[in-house]
C-alpha cells in the first residue's frame, strides 16, 4: 500500500474502531487492521487511538522531488550505471550530453542535478543497482623467459605516467579448447588510463601486435611493463621488443598465483572488459578486427568520461581495514595533471574533449557492438544450416545496446590516436 493510501485507510479504520461498542467487535476489527497492515497488536491499538495524522513523514522536507529521481536514473543508465562518487565529479558533461541529445530538463531538475550528492544518488539509486560478476582466470608461465625477468611485488612507487600493468582475459566461456578471441588490457598506474584490445587466441605475435596498437593510443611513452607469468607475456618476442630500446623499457612480472600484485589491470578486467563483453564464448575469427575497433572506441569513452579513484592509504584497525580514495577524476583530466607530459600530448586531449561528446560516443559503441554480435550469430547460422545460432550473441550483456539506435554513426573526429592496425593475426590450428 502507498503512504496515501495506508493513511486513508487508518482513518477510515479509526472512526469504525471507536464506534465500536463491545470489545468482540473491536477484536475483530483489530484482527483485520494488523492482517492488512503487517502491524503488531499493541502497536495497531496506539495508532487507531491516536489522533494524529497517521504515518506522516518525519524530518526536513524533501530537497530533491520525483522530476530529479527519474532524471537522475535515466543520465545513469545512459551512462553505464557508474558509481555514484564517479558520477559527482563529471555530472556537468553527463547533464549537457543528455540534454543535447533529448532536450533540456526543466531548471529546477536540472539545478538539483548539478547540486546533487553522492549519498543522495545511493539514495535515490538504490533500486535500480545493477552488479556484474568478475571472472579470473589462473596464468601460467614459460620458464625458459621468467629466469629472465625479474619479479615485482608490492606497491607501485612511482610519480609520473608510462609504467603500466598488463593482462589478458580469455573469451572462451569456460571451455579452454580450441580458438577464441582474447582481449588485452594495459592500465598506466599514476593516470589509470586503460586501453583493451582484442586478439585472437594469444600468441606472441597477437600480443606483441596489440601492445604496440596500445602504445600508439597513450598519450604518453611506455616506461615500464609489468604481467603475470602467461606465455603471452613470458616469451622471448616480447622481451627482445622491451629490451631492445634505447632506453629500455623495465619488464617485470608478478609473483605465480598472486593477483594482488596486479590489483590495478586486474580490476579494470572486470569494469573494461567482462562489463562489455561478459563471459560467454566467443569463437568467430572474422569478429576480432571490428571487435578490436569497438574496443578501441570504449577505452577512448572511459578514458574520457568515467571518473576513477586512487587509493591512498589503508589502515588495518583491529578486524576492520580502513581505505582512503583521493578525489574521483578521469583518467584524461589526470594526464592533464600530470607536468611529465608533452603538451602537445594535452593539447590532443583537449581536443578530443571538445570534439567528441560522452553520449553520443556512448551510443555509437553500442550501435558497434551489436552489429558486431548480429554478424557473429549470422555466421554462426549459416555454418550450422539454418539453426540458432551459438552463445556468443549473449555475450552483449542485456541492456547495453539501445532498442532503436540513432539512424547515423558518423566517424569520430579530431581523435589522436590510432583505434586499430592494420596487420591481421593469422588464427594458427590447435593440435
Amino acid at each position: 500500500m502507498s503512504r496515501e493510501a495506508t493513511q486513508e485507510y487508518v482513518i477510515r479504520m479509526r472512526v469504525r474502531y471507536t464506534g465500536m461498542k463491545t470489545k468482540r467487535a473491536k477484536g475483530k476489527a483489530l484482527d483485520e487492521f494488523c492482517a492488512t497492515t503487517e502491524l503488531s497488536r499493541k502497536h495497531a491499538i496506539k495508532v487507531l487511538r491516536s489522533q494524529n495524522v497517521p504515518y506522516r513523514r518525519s524530518g526536513r522536507p524533501r530537497k530533491y522531488g520525483q522530476g530529479v529521481g527519474e532524471a537522475l536514473k535515466r543520465i545513469y543508465l545512459e551512462a553505464d550505471q557508474p558509481c555514484s562518487r564517479l558520477m559527482v565529479p563529471i555530472m556537468a558533461d553527463y547533464v549537457r550530453s543528455y540534454e543535447k541529445a533529448y532536450g533540456n530538463f526543466p531548471a529546477k531538475v536540472r539545478q538539483g542535478l548539478l547540486s546533487i550528492s553522492a549519498a543522495t544518488i545511493d539514495r535515490l539509486l538504490r533500486a535500480d543497482r545493477v552488479n556484474f560478476p568478475r571472472r579470473r582466470r589462473s596464468p601460467t608461465g614459460v620458464s625458459a623467459v621468467k629466469r629472465e625477468v625479474p619479479i615485482r611485488a608490492g606497491e607501485w612507487d612511482v610519480s609520473e605516467p608510462g609504467w603500466l600493468e598488463g593482462d589478458t582475459v580469455a573469451h572462451s566461456g569456460g571451455n579452454m579448447e580450441g580458438s577464441f578471441v582474447w582481449s588485452l588490457t594495459a592500465t598506466d598506474i599514476q593516470t589509470q588510463w586503460t586501453e583493451v584490445r582484442a586478439m585472437w587466441n594469444r600468441g606472441a605475435t597477437a600480443t606483441h601486435d596489440r601492445i604496440r596498437q596500445i602504445e600508439q593510443a597513450l598519450p604518453f611513452p611506455v616506461k615500464g611493463f609489468d604481467s603475470d607469468n602467461g606465455p603471452e607475456f613470458m616469451n622471448w618476442h616480447l622481451y627482445r621488443y622491451f629490451k631492445g630500446r634505447s632506453p629500455a623499457v623495465s619488464f617485470t612480472r608478478s609473483r605465480a598465483y598472486q593477483k594482488n600484485d596486479n590489483a590495478h589491470v586486474e580490476q579494470k578486467n572486470g569494469t573494461h572488459v567482462r562489463g562489455l563483453l561478459g563471459h560467454a564464448r566467443i569463437e568467430d575469427f572474422e569478429c576480432v578486427e571490428p571487435l578490436n575497433e569497438v574496443m578501441g572506441l570504449w577505452s577512448l569513452w572511459k578514458n574520457l568520461y568515467r571518473p576513477v579513484m586512487k587509493l591512498i592509504s589503508r589502515t588495518q584497525e583491529g578486524h576492520r581495514s580502513r581505505k582512503k580514495y583521493d578525489e574521483p577524476q578521469t583518467p584524461a583530466h589526470r594526464v592533464l595533471a600530470c607536468p611529465g607530459v608533452e603538451e602537445s600530448e594535452k593539447k590532443r586531449i583537449r581536443m578530443l574533449y571538445k570534439s567528441t561528446d560522452c553520449f553520443e560516443l556512448k551510443r555509437r559503441i553500442d550501435v558497434a557492438l551489436k552489429d558486431v554480435f548480429t554478424q557473429i550469430a549470422r555466421r554462426a547460422e549459416i555454418a550450422s544450416g539454418g539453426e540458432a545460432g551459438t552463445s556468443a550473441l549473449r555475450a552483449a550483456p542485456a541492456g547495453t545496446v539501445p532498442a532503436s539506435p540513432p539512424d547515423a554513426c558518423r566517424p569520430l573526429t579530431g581523435h589522436a590516436w590510432p583505434l586499430s592496425a592494420t596487420s591481421k593475426t593469422k588464427p594458427r590450428k590447435v593440435s
